[in-house]
């Protein structure tokens, strides 16, 4: 679908819409990822809520499409400048710069063919410029040399806490496996990174 880019005014309120094409891993098609903005229009409480919520939606959403493309600026973008991660089966419990979360990010999805995350359900709760979306996991992870079974899926829930800076942005992951099925080796075999 093409969509049409920069400022359009309409009523009075000038839109600006931006189009990001994100990395793509070399099997995968590219990803859209739009932005957009709204000047001169004065928001009443319900609209800030609304507005709030689909661009948490969004940072949530476009945090699982980054790792899955491996866009690591795209991943930065939504990260404050220290993130908490709790990530007990991979990570661990561990406080990061962005910089060094995108480091650990390249290194585990650098070992794996292909990947895809989906965080669907989003329960949002806003607290001022803070807010917590609760959304459910299903990562899957494939290594092409694990030729008998190269598929490890795990599923469950992420929380994620946001602050709203120039944008809102991670301040917070958790994430809480509930199951996990296919072969435990590929998800090792990404873990090995970590050393």
């Amino acid at each position: 679908m093409d969509l049409e880019t920069g400022p359009i005014t309409v009523e009075g309120w000038r839109i600006s819409i931006e189009i990001t094409t994100c990395a793509r891993q070399s099997r995968s098609p590219p990803v859209d990822i739009a932005a957009f903005s709204i000047e001169n229009y004065e928001m009443t409480t319900a609209d800030r809520y609304l507005l709030d919520r689909a661009q948490i939606s969004d940072v949530t959403t476009a945090f699982a499409i980054a790792l899955d493309t491996r866009d690591w600026d795209l991943f930065r973008s939504l990260l404050a400048d220290t993130v908490e991660i709790d990530y007990p089966d991979s990570v661990g419990v561990a406080t990061f710069s962005a910089e060094e979360l995108v480091a650990t990010a390249t290194g585990f999805f650098g070992r794996l063919d292909a990947t895809q995350h989906i965080s669907a359900n989003h329960l949002i709760v806003i607290d001022g410029d803070k807010a917590t979306c609760t959304s459910t996991l299903h990562a899957q992870h494939y290594l092409a040399a694990q030729i008998e079974n190269p598929v490890q899926r795990q599923i469950g829930y992420y929380v994620n806490r946001l602050e709203r800076r120039d944008t809102w942005r991670i301040t917070h992951s958790q994430q809480r496996v509930s199951w996990q099925d296919g072969n435990r080796d590929v998800f090792l075999a990404a873990a090995g990174a970590f050393g």
